[in-house]
């Protein structure tokens, strides 16, 4: 539940969200209106697309190229997370915002 508080209060959305955490898009709508009730405490939080493109691509940095450009070619081959999260020895949830951002920068085409 934190983790859904910190990613919607930085401005992600909830499909975002659904990609990052496994969870679906009426589970979180259920969790952020009703029970957390996050749009009222958060009332000016940032839109993604606002953000500048280096808070974007902030978990880029934390990884050597080569394993970025590995996990991209994986995922470009149709490899699902948890198959490259085993590969790369990184978290399921770290491999989902890898992928996340390199769609965001157009680096994702699925050759199958």
């Amino acid at each position: 539940m934190k983790n859904i508080e910190k990613l919607y209060s930085q401005g992600y959305s909830l499909s975002i969200i659904s990609k990052l955490t496994g969870m679906s898009v009426n589970q979180l709508e259920y969790l952020v209106y009703r029970q957390m009730k996050l749009p009222a405490k958060y009332k000016n939080r940032p839109k993604l697309k606002d953000l500048k493109p280096s808070i974007m691509v902030d978990v880029f940095h934390k990884y050597p190229t080569e394993k970025i450009e590995r996990i991209i070619k994986l995922t470009n081959f149709g490899y699902e997370p948890c198959e490259i999260s085993e590969d790369q020895g990184i978290s399921t949830l770290k491999i989902k915002q890898i992928i996340l951002q390199a769609e965001q920068m157009n680096r994702i085409r699925k050759i199958i």
